[in-house]
């Protein structure tokens, strides 16, 4: 039993020096954390010293590059600016070179223009020139002919009284001339009024009548100036062949306007018909 109980605390014993280093490891650990702990802390305040000091260096160099670029930007703008006025003068310049190109070309052209003019007036100045002179060198012939114009001009003007001599003479027999015709037109115009041309047992041919069968009416295109009265009985005939009878109703001078007798003859005939004749009986 004392056996077992010294071999217990030895055990005992044994155990208690393990747990007792294990502490020891463990107590040098700690330590050991801490110091790394320490220096880690010592590398991140550096390490946010050095960053702030980039970020700062950074922060410099961007305002001064955005500066730069802001003049940049500056300068350009007015550069440009200075471009388009200038080009703007340069348009402007070349459109007053075209202008004075153009009115260049038409100055040359009225310049020849009016070498031209000055030609034809020179050339027609030179054609008046010849023709006063040739007029001049006429001027005796036409005075000459101005003579006998007025020689010529005296001997019609004795003709002239001469004839009116004549034509008083011929007065009284003119007027009695004019009365003989006067006299005899209008016995002419008398007979033709008076006279029965279309008398009975003629016949006188008829074209473009109008027919109205309905009504019963012939409308032709003769009247007084034909011989045709009103109230006179008709027969209306083609190729000597009777179509019907008529009476005329109304006689106008150059138309006349006739009634058709009923249950005399065919007068539908006359619808076929161009022309007929007009028979007085």
């Amino acid at each position: 039993m004392r056996i077992i109980a010294l071999s217990i605390n030895v055990l005992s014993l044994i155990l208690l020096g393990a747990i007792g280093w294990k502490l020891l490891d463990k107590f040098g650990a700690y330590d050991e954390s801490l110091r790394l702990i320490g220096d880690l802390k010592k590398q991140t305040i550096e390490i946010e010293t050095e960053t702030k000091a980039h970020n700062e260096e950074h922060t410099a160099r961007f305002s001064i590059e955005r500066n730069r670029n802001q003049q940049l930007e500056e300068d350009q703008f007015e550069f440009s600016r200075e471009e388009s006025k200038h080009r703007q003068i340069l348009e402007d310049d070349q459109k007053l070179v075209m202008e004075m190109e153009d009115s260049l070309a038409a100055l040359s052209n009225s310049i020849e223009d009016s070498k031209i003019n000055f030609l034809k007036v020179e050339k027609e100045t030179l054609a008046m020139n010849e023709e006063s002179n040739e007029l001049m060198r006429s001027l005796p012939i036409m005075e000459a002919s101005i003579a006998d114009l007025r020689s010529a001009i005296l001997e019609q003007e004795g003709l002239a009284q001469a004839l009116d001599g004549k034509l008083s003479n011929y007065k009284a027999t003119t007027q009695m001339l004019q009365e003989h015709y006067e006299r005899t037109v209008e016995a002419v115009m008398r007979d033709k009024r008076e006279r029965p041309w279309f008398r009975k047992g003629k016949s006188i041919t008829v074209r473009n009548a109008t027919l109205d069968l309905a009504s019963g009416l012939l409308v032709l295109p003769v009247g007084k100036d034909h011989g045709v009265e009103s109230d006179r009985i008709l027969s209306v005939q083609s190729l000597n062949r009777e179509i019907c009878k008529i009476k005329i109703t109304q006689a106008n001078l150059r138309n006349s306007v006739a009634h058709i007798i009923p249950l005399l003859g065919e007068p539908n005939k006359l619808l076929n018909l161009s022309e007929f004749d007009l028979h007085h009986f």
